[in-house]
């Protein structure tokens, strides 16, 4: 679906997919840049043609320790009337990456998987972006904010990356040498006046 908000100007065209999540009945709004959702319409077109209907059917949820607990639904991730799976998906991932090397600041190396993503961009978007959690949280479709805030944890490189900076504009309001040059007297009175 396609609204436009016409209360700024010029009006902006928002693009929104109603999907249901798995374990949820309702279907919730996925927000998604003009290019994704033009991307995503063209994959359910594509499904729609394969299967020559006018939507797409619905198949069988395929985790067989999680399948008695789903009902068939109209996943958008499916291929011949099956369920893609994490499993699937993260094989596509390993695939489309191949001879790729990903490391962490730390030089370990990193293995690319599907929830390892959700991670990436909660982590990203609070901590780098600055976007608020709550509206994180919204994006990720997570019904608790302590999941989000979980998530979107700061990694050891941005402390330490935030440490440096807090030093560093600490260091250009002091003046370390001034603060040398004083006499033991003085600082004592500047303690007891500080006390």
């Amino acid at each position: 679906m396609v609204t436009v908000d016409k209360s700024v100007s010029p009006p902006r065209k928002n693009y929104i997919f109603r999907l249901i999540l798995k374990g949820r009945e309702e279907p919730e709004n996925y927000y998604l840049p003009e290019e994704v959702f033009k991307f995503m319409s063209e994959i359910l077109n594509m499904l729609k043609e394969s299967y020559k209907s006018d939507s797409i059917p619905e198949v069988e949820y395929d985790v067989d320790s999680r399948k008695h607990l789903l009902p068939p639904k109209k996943y958008i991730f499916q291929y011949q009337l099956r369920h893609i799976n994490v499993i699937t998906l993260n094989a596509i991932l390993r695939f489309l990456l191949h001879g790729i090397v990903i490391q962490s600041a730390e030089g370990n190396q990193v293995v690319l998987k599907a929830h390892l993503l959700r991670h990436a961009f909660a982590t990203h978007a609070v901590q780098t972006e600055k976007i608020p959690i709550d509206i994180v949280k919204t994006l990720l479709h997570q019904k608790d904010i302590e999941v989000t805030s979980y998530y979107s944890a700061p990694t050891a490189q941005q402390v330490s990356e935030s440490i440096n900076s807090l030093h560093e504009n600490w260091i250009s309001y002091v003046d370390i040498q001034k603060g040398i040059l004083r006499g033991p007297e003085e600082l004592k009175e500047i303690y007891e006046d500080y006390r």
